[in-house]
């Protein structure tokens, strides 16, 4: 289930952000994972793209960097072992084109959803 979507655009390079829901498992934690898909204007442009998630009405707590060069679609995740309920992300984009000696940061925004495991079991027979 993908619970975030976002999208920045610099005038070197655009991301499509994608942020999916998760769910605690046996081990405690959670593994949301992150695609950023970068449509750049030339194979010269490098971006980074540096992600915080927080739960809502704390601080933020995880960080996931992205990077590479020209177009690319990247994946990571972001690592809780606390927390369930509804996350934000935010983050910058960064585009550079060191040939032109251009850059431009934009930020994004996105959400997503941890939900607790099932701890409860429901017998129907004996």
């Amino acid at each position: 289930m993908q619970a975030g979507d976002a999208g920045a655009s610099t005038p070197l390079a655009s991301v499509a952000l994608e942020v999916s829901d998760a769910t605690f498992e046996v081990t405690g934690c959670a593994t949301p994972k992150v695609i950023t898909v970068v449509s750049a204007a030339s194979p010269d442009v490098s971006w980074q793209v540096q992600l915080y998630a927080r739960l809502v009405g704390t601080a933020p707590t995880r960080s996931e960097f992205l990077f590479g060069d020209g177009n690319a679609r990247v994946e990571g995740n972001f690592l809780i072992c606390e927390g369930a309920g509804d996350w934000i992300v935010s983050g910058t984009l960064t585009s550079q084109d060191y040939v032109q000696d251009l850059e431009f940061k934009v930020a994004l925004e996105s959400s997503f959803k941890i939900s607790k495991a099932v701890t409860k079991t429901n017998l129907t027979r004996v």
